[in-house]
């Protein structure tokens, strides 16, 4: 029994992770979206090695998509998170995924649904990203700042030895939000000012 971090060893025969992201990098299965999103993730696998395995990942309300959708549209209708945030996430998860499977063939990146359902890339998108106290104010900054974070949760997944990614990606983003926020007052300080003076001659 593993749990956790990629391994090769003889004798694994059962894979225990937070998500079923560890067991489609190191051993090729792919839980199927039905399974992602209920969050009944468990299965009895053959991996590319041919060694069959048992998989489990998390409890329901970790990697229950349909779960996660319900408690983060509940945030954004009681406007408790911010859906600028959680829009840019997903939109730059989305694009850099199209572009690096479908442009650059990447076979490593998982198809979009399975990106979005697995992991903890909705739970971000709702729940994490749209921290007030990390994030920025400014509405342009957060765009950026969301898609910066979608878009480096898919490239580390693909890259990285993170199989996940999100949690390093959110770090990433936090240290780029104070510039993001420094850079567009200032630019809306500069063309407010630039108004202000058109409108006095």
């Amino acid at each position: 029994m593993h749990w956790g971090p990629r391994l090769t060893l003889d004798g694994i025969d059962a894979v225990s992770a937070a998500t079923p992201m560890w067991s489609r990098r190191d051993f090729g299965y792919e839980a199927s979206l039905w399974d992602l999103f209920t969050g009944n993730i468990g299965a009895v696998f053959t991996g590319t090695d041919g060694v069959q395995r048992v998989l489990t990942a998390g409890s329901v309300g970790e990697v229950s998509a349909l779960l996660v959708l319900i408690g983060g549209i509940y945030l954004l209708w009681t406007k408790t998170a911010q859906w600028r945030l959680t829009v840019s996430t997903l939109a730059g998860a989305i694009i850099s995924a199209a572009i690096f499977r479908y442009l650059l063939g990447a076979d490593a990146v998982p198809p979009i649904p399975w990106s979005l359902c697995s992991g903890a890339m909705l739970y971000a998108a709702f729940f994490m990203v749209t921290d007030p106290i990390s994030a920025p104010n400014n509405k342009t900054a957060q765009y950026v700042y969301g898609a910066f974070i979608g878009v480096m949760i898919v490239f580390l997944r693909w890259k990285a030895v993170f199989a996940g990614a999100v949690a390093f990606s959110i770090l990433l983003g936090n240290t780029l939000s104070p510039t993001l926020e420094m850079i567009f007052k200032a630019r809306k300080k500069k063309a407010d000012a630039k108004k202000k003076g058109a409108t006095a001659q």
